[in-house]
């Protein structure tokens, strides 16, 4: 974990106990110390930095990780593994409330900023947008990308989400009406990884 301080990026702390790798890594938007990290060996891991790189709350699951994300209040952790299962836990008891396993590849996921709805991008180029308590959909998918859609990030008001594909392109989505309102080009190759600054929008 690295900290800015006055302009620099200084390395803060290491977090240590994950026997493969790391795939990804999503901070509690509820709680700005504790931060969540899923990896292929078949757990997630729960830290506070502040507590000396100690690992809070270890959860076992039944197949290597994906992504990790957490839902506004910080009050649902949801978790996605290679066998395009998505599963939610209640992060007050650690107890799984729902799992759900998907006919298409999923890639990225995230709730909208109010929580009332949680997204997947998908192997089939769309956004799947379902209702958060039963993961069924609510509306008929996104068409996002031209290949695969990889990822998925809610702006911090909630005005905007963006998407990134593996046709190199970044998309600019309106959250409200759901519709696409600008594209962004990357020449080098695929996005897999999309976010917005705190003060921006």
């Amino acid at each position: 974990i690295y900290l800015i301080k006055g302009g620099r990026i200084v390395k803060d702390i290491e977090l240590r106990g994950h026997t493969d790798t790391v795939m990804q890594v999503a901070w509690n938007p509820a709680n700005e110390h504790v931060v969540a990290t899923a990896s292929r060996d078949k757990s997630i891991r729960i830290w506070d930095h502040r507590d000396a790189g100690k690992c809070q709350q270890p959860v076992q699951t039944t197949a290597e990780n994906l992504n990790v994300v957490w839902s506004p209040d910080g009050n649902t952790l949801a978790a996605s593994n290679e066998e395009d299962v998505v599963d939610l836990f209640d992060t007050r008891m650690w107890k799984k409330t729902l799992s759900k396993t998907f006919n298409y590849e999923v890639n990225g996921m995230g709730w909208n900023t109010q929580g009332s709805l949680f997204h997947l991008t998908t192997g089939l180029g769309t956004i799947d947008v379902l209702n958060p308590a039963s993961l069924e959909e609510v509306c008929p998918p996104l068409a996002a990308h031209m290949g695969n859609c990889l990822c998925i990030q809610f702006d911090p008001i909630g005005r905007y989400f963006a998407t990134g594909g593996s046709d190199a392109l970044c998309a600019l989505w309106d959250a409200a009406e759901m519709a696409c309102v600008r594209t962004f080009g990357r020449p080098e190759g695929s996005v897999g990884s999309v976010g917005f600054s705190m003060g921006a929008v």
